[in-house]
């Protein structure tokens, strides 16, 4: 698939890579890239909200002169090195024509945010409005076509869904020992960076509590919220209650193992006790209907 960019007069490609390539805007390694064969740089779809950016005029390091966008990285008659920071510039930079300077992607990153206007309180770094972000998707909803992005994070969202969250906290059934953060920039290293519940990664995009190490992705907190109790279900004549932790088990519906949140139901009498574990996570392709319908 070959496509434009905003400013940039060649064609740019996209490449699909398990591993992820080196971005020449944010030096990490993640998902799908979009390149460039005559410039030769790669760059993340988070990081094509720079294209956005073609010319800066008023960075406080530089003020006075067009600080200029550059995808073939400094020219050669320049320190390759940005002047602010000291670190080696990639492909994509910031360049004085006048002046031979040459200012890196996180430094001007820096600036972005500090005049950005749109400040939400379960973020704490500002967003951008993005004008080409029809090929990114959004962190909540999962579809593309976003509006907003988080230039330090990389945080991506719908102008649709900024406003869904009307508070840095809930209060969630599936945990209601503790309040539940929301989290833009993706789960602690400390703590299993799989949802709780589904087993799905969650993203950039969660909500989390720092005394459990729990985390629950937004197609468990909001989009789609799994039920705590079930009842009615042929697999088990007696109400069946989540149990929203990791642990490992047997279904005893499908006999599949599970790793997390099995749904667990205990029927007494004097002579017998019986249990009966079944998980929603092992189900969702094939047997979700089969043990609930």
């Amino acid at each position: 698939m070959s496509l434009f960019f905003e400013g940039h007069e060649d064609h740019v490609s996209i490449i699909k890579h398990r591993d992820g390539l080196e971005c020449d805007a944010c030096d990490r390694s993640f998902g799908d890239v979009f390149s460039c064969g005559e410039c030769k740089f790669i760059v993340h779809k988070k990081c094509v909200f720079m294209f956005d950016i073609q010319e800066i005029f008023d960075h406080p390091s530089h003020d006075g002169h067009c600080l200029k966008l550059l995808t073939t990285g400094a020219p050669d008659y320049t320190d390759q090195k940005c002047h602010l920071c000291g670190k080696k510039t990639k492909r994509l930079l910031y360049h004085c024509s006048d002046c031979k300077l040459n200012l890196d992607i996180d430094c001007i990153i820096d600036h972005i945010c500090a005049r950005s206007p749109l400040k939400m309180p379960w973020h704490h770094h500002p967003l951008i409005k993005v004008e080409h972000g029809n090929n990114m998707l959004c962190d909540f909803c999962n579809e593309s076509g976003i509006d907003y992005c988080c230039p330090r994070c990389r945080f991506m969202i719908h102008e649709r869904c900024v406003f869904v969250f009307d508070s840095p906290e809930i209060t969630h059934p599936s945990h209601v020992r503790h309040p539940l953060k929301l989290l833009s920039n993706g789960a602690p290293d400390y703590t299993n960076l799989k949802c709780h519940i589904c087993g799905d990664a969650t993203g950039n995009l969660l909500y989390h509590c720092d005394i459990c190490k729990f985390n629950l992705d937004m197609r468990c907190a909001v989009r789609k919220p799994t039920p705590v109790a079930l009842s009615d279900v042929k697999v088990h004549e007696h109400t069946l209650t989540l149990m929203p932790r990791l642990i490992s088990f047997v279904c005893d519906a499908c006999g599949m193992k599970g790793d997390r949140a099995p749904y667990f139901g205990i029927s007494s009498s004097p002579k017998q006790e019986n249990k009966s574990m079944t998980v929603l996570n092992c189900c969702q392709t094939i047997h979700l209907h089969g043990h609930f319908a």
